[in-house]
């Protein structure tokens, strides 16, 4: 308020000198007198105080929408959670074929798969070259003692008795082969030489024997002990049926008495099959004579 007084005072004092000026002054005899200059203006009053701060006003009536602005791309937002999973989508085109990648690590061997059809037996290989004799093998346990026997005509002087003759015709011809053993009164004799059942009766017949055949289940299995000893699995026997199918004959024409088949054999799988071969098991089993197989000989 003290503000406001002053204000008014101060504008009075302004506005009295104006007015006066303008309201002619009578002289004392009656007579109106001219008007005088106006007189200089006084000095300018001091600023008054500042006043305070009105009431807060009613807000005005909102204005009209303004002009949409210009779209500025504001800088990009953090990466939001991973939203749930979506649909499996369908399946796309099939691409193009990648470039090879290197061999990798062989994996372990899987399990043994069912046994194939029998094949056919493959060509014979070339024999190899004959090897440095062996050393001679011990000599087996003597037999059990028989019977005390007749007593024979003598000799004739200056030659020895058949047995020991022929004994020792056996071993020197045995001795001659890089591999043999005996089994009861034989020896089984190889050179490795791998052949068909043509060339394996030739090949003995050679050295003075004969292609080897069981005649008993013991020379039978004695006969597939040496194959699996000589690291083989198959070896040609010594027998045929080329002249009656089903009727096998030795080397010398013999009916076989003694066999002792696989299951299921002979079949005649791959016809004709005429010859043998003795696995190192002790099974038989009947093959095309074009097989070949380890020559084994006996005498």
């Amino acid at each position: 308020m003290e503000m406001l007084k002053l204000f008014f005072v101060s504008a009075l004092t302004l506005l009295v000198p104006f007015v006066m000026a303008e309201v002619p002054a009578l002289p004392k005899d009656g007579c109106p007198a001219y008007p005088g200059a106006p007189g200089q203006n006084g000095l300018p009053g001091r600023d008054g105080r500042d006043g305070k701060d009105g009431r807060e006003g009613v807000p005005g009536p909102k204005g009209e929408k303004g002009d949409p602005g210009i779209a500025v791309p504001g800088p990009p937002g953090k990466a939001g959670p991973v939203g749930p999973e979506g649909l499996k989508g369908q399946k796309g085109e099939l691409g193009l074929p990648g470039e090879k990648g290197s061999q990798g690590m062989a994996g372990p061997a899987g399990p043994s798969g069912p046994g194939g059809l029998k094949g056919q037996k493959g060509e014979p290989a070339p024999a190899g070259e004959k090897g440095s004799q062996g050393m001679a093998g011990p000599a087996g346990p003597s037999g059990p003692g028989g019977l005390k026997g007749q007593k024979g005509e003598p000799a004739p002087a200056g030659r020895e008795p058949v047995d020991v003759k022929t004994g020792l015709f056996k071993l020197e011809t045995a001795t001659r082969f890089p591999k043999f053993r005996r089994v009861g009164n034989k020896y089984y004799m190889t050179e490795i030489l791998m052949g068909d059942y043509d060339k394996g009766v030739k090949h003995c017949r050679d050295f003075g024997g004969t292609l080897a055949l069981p005649r008993s289940s013991a020379e039978n299995q004695g006969l597939a002990n040496v194959i699996s000893a000589w690291g083989h699995r198959y070896a040609v026997l010594g027998a045929n049926d080329r002249q009656i199918n089903g009727r096998f004959q030795d080397t010398q024409g013999d009916r076989v008495t003694f066999t002792n088949w696989g299951s299921g054999q002979p079949d005649n799988y791959y016809d004709p099959e005429e010859c043998i071969l003795l696995s190192k098991y002790g099974t038989w089993d009947d093959v095309a004579c074009s097989s070949v197989y380890l020559i084994i000989c006996e005498i």
